[in-house]
């Protein structure tokens, strides 16, 4: 189980190997520093998961498992197995790991194993499809933006 020595270490970010992939094709194993991130210890309070600030990851039931010593991540880079390796490197072990969100998409609406919901717009556009915000801007906005760049030019 980590300790709260663990924690800060991985919170301030911890030395791992990982093989730099361009266009599909590996390259050199470059070890560098994690960048910081947060690591919360979860616990178990009233059957419901609980993070160490008070707040709850629970589902509207409040179905989510509870494990004695599980982590929770919210890191900044996804490097290849970062979270498996970063762990490793203290010597903790992982058993599983379950991705809530990624870029602000979480997977609200998708109650079962094999479930979808479409991507709203502000989604798309967050994963780089989609109508730019450009393209999403009425005429009237093009116009004032157009002025006000030209009046910038002037100055």
């Amino acid at each position: 189980m980590a300790t709260d020595d663990d924690i800060r270490q991985l919170c301030e970010g911890v030395i791992i190997t990982t093989l730099a992939r361009r266009d599909g094709v590996a390259a050199v194993p470059v070890t560098a520093k994690t960048l910081p991130c947060i690591v919360e210890m979860m616990r178990a309070e009233n059957n419901k998961k609980t993070r160490d600030d008070g707040n709850c990851d629970n589902d509207a039931d409040g179905n989510q498992p509870f494990s004695p010593g599980e982590l929770r991540f919210v890191i900044k880079e996804g490097r290849n197995r970062q979270i498996r390796k970063m762990c490793s490197t203290l010597g903790l072990e992982v058993t599983s790991l379950h991705r809530v969100a990624f870029a602000g998409i979480t997977l609200h609406g998708c109650e079962g194993q094999g479930e979808y919901v479409d991507l709203t717009e502000d989604e798309m556009i967050t994963i780089g499809g989609g109508p730019t915000r450009e393209e999403r801007r009425s005429p009237e906005e093009k116009a004032r933006r157009k002025l006000k760049k030209q009046n910038k030019k002037r100055k």
